[in-house]
């Protein structure tokens, strides 16, 4: 029981720092105090280094002797050959995942097309950016295959801040716009129990995202 609450927490306190390094709570070049975050959770810095190991495992931080823990930052053609990645595995989607559809997600899926479309009139790059993270919890949810959604779901993490900084430059209502066609279609997927039409919705949304990214850096 000891141990399976030292994983439980061990796995909070890594989600946590990880969400907010990707809704740039912590920015790329932010040196992460650890008696602070060791204080923050209410334990010692022996505990907490095992955290900032499996964030650096996964291209998060990077840890410098005499710095510290150091949130990263990504070149262009990293971001694009991740993405790249990202929409082949999903395009795998149908061939992994066994798991059933069930009414929550859809009505979770529900619930942020819902929140999205308030976002049309409260520019809210924060409110923006944890929609995503819950529509990637989803479809995370759906794959079974425990490789494939571990991988899945650190490339995400991994690109999806730098997404984010691109925001403020960015035009709201398309990209508003783009995210709600996105959800809706990720809807139907989901109603008609359509695994392998989610999969071609969202390799499409990457797409999408990463077309934007590279028009905007081509007109700055």
């Amino acid at each position: 029981m000891k141990q399976n609450n030292e994983e439980n927490r061990f796995e909070r306190i890594y989600k946590e720092i990880r969400q907010e390094i990707c809704l740039l709570h912590f920015p790329p070049g932010t040196i992460l105090n650890e008696s602070k975050l060791a204080k923050r959770f209410k334990i010692s810095r022996t505990p907490l280094r095992p955290v900032l190991q499996k964030l650096k495992h996964e291209g998060l931080v990077t840890i410098k002797n005499g710095v510290g823990t150091i949130v990263t930052g990504i070149d262009m053609k990293e971001l694009k050959d991740i993405y790249d990645i990202r929409m082949m595995l999903i395009g795998t989607i149908d061939n992994f995942s066994t798991n059933i559809i069930e009414p929550i997600h859809i009505k979770e899926t529900e619930k942020i097309i819902k929140k999205a479309k308030l976002l049309f009139k409260n520019k809210n790059a924060i409110k923006y950016a944890i929609l995503c993270n819950k529509l990637e919890d989803i479809i995370l949810n759906l794959i079974s295959n425990e490789p494939l959604r571990e991988i899945t779901d650190i490339l995400y993490y991994r690109v999806a801040r730098i997404w984010f900084t691109f925001l403020p430059n960015m035009n709201w209502e398309h990209v508003i716009k783009i995210f709600l066609k996105e959800l809706n279609e990720v809807l139907i997927a989901l109603k008609k129990n359509d695994i392998k039409k989610l999969g071609i919705v969202r390799k499409k949304a990457l797409q999408n995202i990463l077309d934007d990214i590279s028009e905007f850096i081509a007109k700055s």
